[in-house]
């Protein structure tokens, strides 16, 4: 992790030809909203916010289903991460092991799960990760209930036991994966009424304070992000717990595109 941190900031963002793109992922999350799956919607935003940072918008949304665009399936979202990026965004449900999100009409689309990190294989490529999903980012795994008999019934990773939380899992990829990530440390709250609201709203505001204030490194994006949903809402008892497990991983110094 180390190294890649370290070869990625050792180059210019104008020397990374793919560094103006971003990758979004979603459906339908809960409903539809003004005529579109509401995940999708959520990461339009995401992506307006950006301005003139984005050359091109990689969208891979369960609306494409019918007409032959990338869909979120495990297939796609493994081909447009290895294709390269400077930020990404899965818009939808979670769990330690895995992120998904719903068809158009019904249904799990097939989303991303743990073993099939390995074959992310963008190399230096690397994308931030926002982890839109509940528990993608949760700390309390392991594997040991399933070899040490004294583990039993002392973890808790939404049903089934992992070696690391999603959102880690793609900064770890040797060969690609993220150069750094965001995920909820537990659940993550959001209405159907009101697409950006809650968790979801202070992962736009990731991408409002990159696109509009020109934050330029992944701590200050992170909490400049909180600060704006604190400002501008109260922070009610949801709002606050939305708060705390909103997560980094990775370098919080890190300079977003490297340096000159």
């Amino acid at each position: 992790m180390v190294k890649k941190i370290i070869n990625y900031e050792s180059t210019s963002p104008d020397s990374k030809s793919w560094f103006k793109t971003i990758i979004g992922v979603a459906g339908k999350t809960h409903a539809m909203y003004n005529g579109q799956p509401d995940g999708e919607y959520v990461v339009d935003t995401m992506i307006d916010h950006m301005g003139d940072l984005v050359d091109e918008a990689v969208k891979v949304y369960a609306s494409n289903r019918d007409s032959g665009g990338l869909v979120p399936t495990s297939k796609d979202i493994k081909k447009a991460i290895s294709s390269g990026a400077g930020y990404a965004i899965l818009m939808g449900h979670g769990q330690p092991y895995s992120w998904d999100t719903h068809w158009v009409d019904q249904g799990w689309s097939g989303g991303l799960m743990l073993h099939h990190f390995p074959m992310l294989f963008n190399g230096k490529k690397l994308p931030i990760v926002i982890v839109g999903g509940c528990h993608n980012g949760m700390f309390n795994v392991t594997l040991l209930t399933t070899v040490l008999p004294r583990y039993k019934d002392k973890y808790w990773a939404h049903g089934l036991p992992c070696p690391f939380c999603f959102s880690w899992g793609l900064c770890l990829v040797p060969w690609g994966g993220a150069i750094a990530s965001t995920g909820c440390t537990g659940l993550g709250l959001g209405t159907g009424g009101q697409p950006i609201s809650l968790s979801s709203e202070m992962e736009s505001n990731f991408f409002y304070e990159i696109g509009q204030n020109n934050t330029m490194n992944l701590a200050q994006a992170h909490g400049d992000a909180i600060s704006k949903y604190i400002n501008e809402n109260t922070v009610t008892h949801s709002a606050a717990h939305c708060i705390t497990i909103f997560q980094l991983f990775g370098d919080p110094s890190l300079k977003f595109g490297g340096y000159e």
